[in-house]
């Protein structure tokens, strides 16, 4: 059984309060979203009416208003993150570049 990756994502303490717990609750789940698509073996999927794709994550990470939501995490990094760990994916062959 794989063991549960962390989040990347600072927080203040075990609970956010108000805006910053929204903004961390945002980008948290952009990030569970990315590693669903690697799960699924999928470069993207429609999700409950709404359409998942890498292209549109990575648009989300570089973009202003992510920027915006993370008042201790830089944006940029995570996705770095996120981009080692698809490459790995990619690499053990647990992610085949399907369309």
């Amino acid at each position: 059984m794989k063991e549960a990756k962390k989040s990347p994502i600072k927080k203040a303490g075990w609970w956010t309060p108000g805006y910053e717990g929204l903004g961390c609750a945002i980008v948290e789940q952009a990030v569970h979203d990315w590693r669903y698509l690697i799960s699924k073996n999928q470069r993207k999927r429609r999700v409950y009416g709404r359409l998942l794709s890498f292209t549109e994550l990575r648009k989300f990470f570089k973009s202003r208003y992510c920027d915006l939501l993370l008042l201790k995490s830089d944006p940029k990094k995570i996705l770095a993150k996120l981009e080692s760990e698809l490459q790995e994916a990619i690499e053990n062959g647990d992610f085949r570049e399907t369309l």
